[in-house]
């Protein structure tokens, strides 16, 4: 398994608000990232995949495990209870399973630069925020914008009834958010349960 490390050009990152500027690209064949085949597993490090989400002091909802490492099987390092007040520190999200768009018709997109071809499949990783997301196509690995992905997931597009999208959803990628966070006495730890905690929403 090779990790290959790439940088989200600025104009990109951009949209990705207060998302990590480096992230690993793990493929589970061996494969280089310069190949042509899209990567099956991303491991983003430093991730907040939604808009306005913010690593700073959050409220705990929940009484929620904190693990010495993003894995199930580390140990055990705390347990946090409901209103105790937490620091943020950082993510890792990791895609499991890429998502797929299948596009409807000849499109150049403004926003990437890139053209699509009818009938071309472009795989979805992690979720940037207004509507962009993480994607692969033709061998490259970039954000585009694909409104259309949360129809009838938590979101819609005018498209989607319009007719006019330039692609439709096959699949919304799966992926595990695990956030790291401090505790009032020190200690640090990690939760695959985000949802666990408030106050990560920026705009909220």
């Amino acid at each position: 398994m090779r990790r290959v490390s790439h940088r989200i050009p600025g104009s990109l990152a951009s949209r990705a608000v207060c998302s990590a500027l480096w992230f690993l690209i793990v493929v589970s064949d061996g494969a280089a990232a310069s190949d042509r085949t899209p990567p099956q597993t991303l491991v983003e490090d430093g991730a907040c995949p939604f808009e306005c989400c913010a690593y700073r002091e959050w409220s705990t909802l929940a009484e929620t495990t904190l693990l010495a490492d993003p894995d199930d099987a580390a140990a055990v390092v705390a347990v946090v209870l409901p209103g105790t007040r937490v620091a943020g520190l950082t993510g890792k999200l990791i895609v499991t399973r890429p998502g797929r768009i299948e596009v409807l018709h000849d499109y150049r997109s403004l926003d990437s630069g890139h053209d699509y071809r009818k009938g071309d499949i472009v795989r979805v990783y992690a979720e940037r925020g207004e509507g962009f997301f993480q994607v692969w196509h033709d061998g490259e690995l970039f954000d585009e914008e694909a409104t259309f992905m949360y129809q009838g997931h938590g979101g819609w597009d005018r498209c989607v009834t319009d007719g006019t999208c330039w692609g439709k959803r096959m699949a919304f990628p799966e992926s595990t958010w695990w956030v790291k966070v401090k505790t009032p006495d020190g200690r640090v730890g990690w939760s695959r349960k985000p949802e666990n905690f408030g106050d990560k929403d920026a705009c909220g």
